[in-house]
């Protein structure tokens, strides 16, 4: 990578002057930067690419081009020491962004009021354990660029002794990456101060901390027999829904209300994805088996009242649960009482499986892979941002039928 002054004499301006830019170079690619400096043509030297001849601010253009082509010099130097790469437009933003100071813990409790006042009550949670762990490990002020790889190897020795294992430790290591990028866009870090890049010898949390990811959908025969089950109660109408709209998520399905269903369609954003970019509304017909339900939740509201908003299923009160932190404690009370009741119909039906919520999730998506929905489709009713998630689904699918083909043999 390089950085040296450009003189354009091919844009005169109505002066009759030049600008002077700074040119960047790395392999193959160019990127220009104004200095804010236009010169006429006898002022400059082509030959030596430097300021010529007698000027009535020739001092203060001179010292202007030095400190800004320094700065992007020993930028370049700084970075070839460390055996950092970075693009052309990282390294403008580097240079021309300098990093506000702040330390991580108080960069921690910034983000965590962020998440709370955007209503994401489960991630601000999930910061606070993250930052509780890196607390009892170093306590003080100490800034991103103290956190290296040898920080992360030092503190994950820690949480193990402390009897932490790779789940835990890879939901805080996350959590802090996830920080990192949060810093590193909001100029509170550096780039080059980013210790989770793996490519270039950073910490991957990855390898060094892998969870094992346990195949959680039932069988088609496993998932029947839970439908079937004679339960007259709130939580197996709950998981006849959940399978029946393609494995929505609790959260979301305690959030619906009367405005998200119209002429037998049903239209609403994932919870998760709130306040995320590009997030995709989910629309789609509903199955006979969910419009049962939702029927029977409506027929016994209407002596009460049923307003457009108000929630479908007897999870959330609009005028009891109004603030986010009462939403949050409400549904999770809620779930573990449905994660409960799944185990004991798990008993009834036979199942040896640990159920949960997520394990009907990923029964209803891996069902519909099975019976051959396309991989877009499956996309828009799991509500996907990453199509890499839905292949999983339809690799599950496609390695049951590898399994059932040798089986022939």
């Amino acid at each position: 990578m390089k950085a040296t002054l450009y003189f354009n004499k091919h844009k005169k301006n109505a002066d009759g002057e030049f600008p002077v830019w700074i040119r960047l170079a790395r392999k193959n690619k160019m990127k220009y930067v104004a200095t804010g400096i236009t010169l006429p043509m006898k002022n400059w030297n082509q030959e030596k690419n430097e300021f010529k001849g007698n000027h009535p601010h020739k001092e203060q253009i001179v010292s202007t081009l030095n400190e800004i082509i320094t700065k992007y010099t020993s930028k370049i130097a700084e970075l070839s020491y460390m055996g950092k790469e970075v693009s052309l437009d990282q390294l403008v933003i580097m240079v021309n962004n300098p990093v506000k100071d702040t330390s991580v813990l108080d960069y921690f409790k910034v983000r965590i009021a962020e998440l709370k006042e955007d209503g994401r009550i489960g991630n601000s949670r999930a910061y606070i354990t993250s930052m509780n762990a890196l607390k009892r490990y170093k306590s003080g002020d100490y800034f991103f660029s103290d956190i290296d790889f040898g920080f992360l190897e030092s503190w994950a020795r820690f949480l193990k002794k402390e009897g932490a294992g790779n789940a835990a430790i890879n939901n805080y290591m996350r959590t802090l990456r996830a920080l990192f990028n949060h810093a590193i866009r909001k100029g509170y870090c550096k780039l080059e101060h980013y210790p989770f890049e793996d490519r270039t010898g950073g910490y991957s949390v990855a390898h060094h901390h892998p969870v094992a990811k346990k195949q959680k959908a039932l069988t088609t025969e496993e998932i029947q027999r839970l439908i079937n089950l004679e339960e007259d109660n709130d939580n197996h109408r709950y998981l006849v829904f959940m399978y029946y709209t393609g494995g929505m998520d609790f959260i979301d399905m305690a959030h619906l209300t009367c405005n998200n269903i119209a002429d037998g369609d049903i239209k609403y954003f994932r919870q998760k994805l709130i306040n995320k970019q590009n997030q995709m509304e989910i629309h789609f017909g509903l199955h006979p088996k969910a419009l049962e339900i939702i029927d029977f939740y409506r027929n016994q509201r209407k002596v009460v009242s049923l307003d457009k908003d108000d929630y479908i299923f007897p999870i959330l009160h609009k005028e009891i649960h109004i603030t986010e932190q009462q939403k949050h404690d409400r549904i999770n009370k809620m779930r573990k009482k449905y994660n409960h009741s799944l185990k004991d119909f798990a008993k009834k039906a036979n199942i040896a499986a640990d159920l949960t919520s997520k394990t009907i999730r990923h029964t209803a998506l891996t069902e519909l892979a099975r019976k051959g929905s396309t991989i877009d489709v499956i996309q828009r009713i799991g509500g996907h941002k990453n199509l890499q998630t839905t292949r999983g689904y339809m690799k599950n699918a496609d390695d049951e039928r590898t399994t059932t083909a040798l089986k022939q043999l």
